[in-house]
């Protein structure tokens, strides 16, 4: 996780996703950052 551009990983049940972006207009740049996070329990068989 402490790697350069990493963009997503896994921990236990957890997957995150996170995404910087920059746009650029005439006149202003906006700077954001996205973040996803999807619990992902494991499924019972059965």
């Amino acid at each position: 996780m402490l790697e350069e551009n990493v963009k997503a990983f896994i921990s236990n049940d957890f997957y995150v996703d996170c995404d910087y972006y920059e746009t650029e207009d005439e006149t202003t740049i906006k700077h954001g950052f996205q973040l996803l996070i999807f619990y992902c329990p494991p499924r019972e068989e059965g």
